[in-house]
């Protein structure tokens, strides 16, 4: 997992990724090999939030 917070201020985002590898095998009972998915989201920080 990675955690972007380089603009984490009022008015920024926050962007975190993950991974995940997973075995088709144990998906499906009949393929090898591995998969690996990935998702990603962003999420903006309120404008309006105070600074610490």
């Amino acid at each position: 997992m990675k955690v972007d917070t380089a603009t984490f201020k009022p008015g920024g985002v926050v962007r975190v990724t993950i991974s995940c590898h997973i075995s088709l095998e144990d998906l499906t009972g009949l393929l090898p090999g591995t998969q690996t998915l990935t998702a990603s989201s962003v999420s903006p920080v309120d404008p309006f939030r105070s600074t610490p």
